[in-house]
């Protein structure tokens, strides 16, 4: 009888020993270099906007910058879609999801505005500088295979 417990402790012990439950979604390398990209594709975008002179007549207007927000926009998109088809992946498809609608309203706000202020540059920047961060720091805390 003690040899049949201890027979089934050990099995039950092996087979509670292998088994892992699996909580969030391992490491991708890919999407963790496309958000480096992204990152810098933002910061380059906001640091070109910032030194385009406010005083010259229009220079920060919308249109000049129309193609850099649809290059950003594509980009964010296609992080938000990787994410949101990985399993186990809730809380960085949530940043980007954030990350892209925030960008967006950006890009309304100046589309309406035709104008973007010194202040508001540094603080957009900073905002989706700290996002982008955020998703890749994310990224590089999941498990690796």
């Amino acid at each position: 009888m003690k040899s049949r417990i201890l027979l089934l402790s050990c099995i039950l012990a092996i087979a509670l020993g292998s088994c892992t439950v699996k909580l969030i979604a391992n490491y991708d390398n890919n999407i963790a270099s496309q958000v480096e990209s992204a990152l810098k594709m933002v910061d380059k975008f906001y640091l070109t906007m910032l030194e385009t002179s406010k005083n010259e007549e229009k220079a920060r207007a919308y249109t000049i910058f129309v193609q850099d927000y649809i290059g950003i926009e594509i980009e964010l998109q296609s992080l938000l879609d990787k994410n949101r088809v990985r399993p186990l992946n809730k809380n960085s498809t949530a940043i980007a999801e954030n990350t892209l609608k925030q960008f967006q309203k950006y890009k309304e706000q100046h589309k309406a505005d035709n104008y973007v202020s010194d202040a508001n540059i540094i603080l957009n920047r900073m905002y989706m500088h700290d996002q982008l961060v955020l998703l890749q720091m994310g990224e590089s805390f999941k498990p690796r295979e």
